[in-house]
């Protein structure tokens, strides 16, 4: 990818809110089931697997965003690191 090229061979990482998710186990709620939502989180698996990047998990709770009255619930805050970072 472009993005990946232009870093070059140095740690990095890429912070924000991001709004697909890699699986279901990330969301709760209307669009859980969805086929638009299934495309999405393969596309965002593509993304990340393409980047060589690693989401960093969440400590203490599970989901980021939650719509009021919590029928829908959803991790869109992330911080990925480069691999390479991992094993500096």
């Amino acid at each position: 990818m472009q993005l990946k090229k232009g870093v070059g061979d140095v740690s990095w990482c890429m912070l924000g809110d991001f709004d697909a998710s890699h699986g279901r186990e990330k969301r709760k709620g209307r669009s859980t089931g969805s086929n638009q939502g299934d495309k999405e989180m393969k596309e965002f698996n593509v993304f990340v697997d393409s980047m060589e990047i690693v989401d960093i998990p969440l400590v203490g709770r599970k989901f980021t965003w939650v719509r009021v009255g919590g029928n829908a619930m959803i991790r869109i805050d992330r911080i990925m690191v480069s691999i390479d970072s991992l094993h500096s």
